[in-house]
């Protein structure tokens, strides 16, 4: 038991070093950005790379609704997204100081305020990772409905740690598939959510 404990927490000291390691070709280790505020957190980027590794395309818009410091869109750039990447974030400071950071990527937009009201019309791929509380989500799932009727292709919303996914799965617009991570920390949690609109049909 106590082998299991010691390997548990090396891989998480892997993690963190890893995760530190990307980030700085970027810019800096984000897990300094949330030194101030711990209700706020980064994806870990072995889960990144699972989930983008076959729901995204090339020609994909690309939304992070509730940015924070831009985990998720540092990732999108690793893998070499050229098309609009937008990061939408509610707080000021972040979102002010993600957006310097990011300044160099002529395709990245940092879009400051309320993550509903600003959703780019042109996205085609919404990232959560549980930013909202249950209203918010509604809010969010019924301003996403309005885009997808105007919308010239499928749009897909990729829900990580998706406390409040039954706001999906109790409106017949949407088909919901939800799975665990694999190699995901014990207890974390980590389910994720794939969204689609039932006239969309899905990828």
């Amino acid at each position: 038991m106590i082998a299991l404990a010691e390997s548990g927490r090396l891989s998480a000291a892997r993690r963190i070093v890893r995760n530190a390691f990307i980030d700085m070709q970027f810019g800096i280790p984000l897990s300094f950005a949330y030194v101030r505020n711990r209700k706020q957190s980064n994806s870990d980027y072995l889960d990144l790379e699972t989930i983008f590794e076959d729901s995204t395309e090339a020609s994909d818009v690309l939304v992070d609704v509730g940015c924070g410091a831009g985990r998720v869109i540092n990732q999108w750039l690793r893998i070499g997204f050229q098309n609009p990447i937008y990061g939408l974030e509610i707080d000021e400071r972040l979102g002010a100081r993600t957006r310097r950071r990011l300044r160099r990527f002529k395709n990245v937009s940092i879009i400051i305020g309320d993550a509903v009201e600003n959703l780019p019309a042109d996205g085609t791929v919404f990232f959560l990772f549980n930013p909202f509380d249950r209203d918010t989500v509604r809010r969010f799932a019924d301003a996403i409905g309005r885009m997808a009727a105007h919308a010239d292709r499928p749009l897909t919303i990729l829900y990580l740690n998706c406390k409040h996914v039954a706001v999906f799965q109790d409106d017949p617009t949407f088909v919901v598939d939800v799975v665990q991570l694999e190699g995901a920390p014990a207890g974390s949690g980590q389910s994720l959510a794939t969204v689609t609109l039932r006239s969309s049909g899905s990828r």
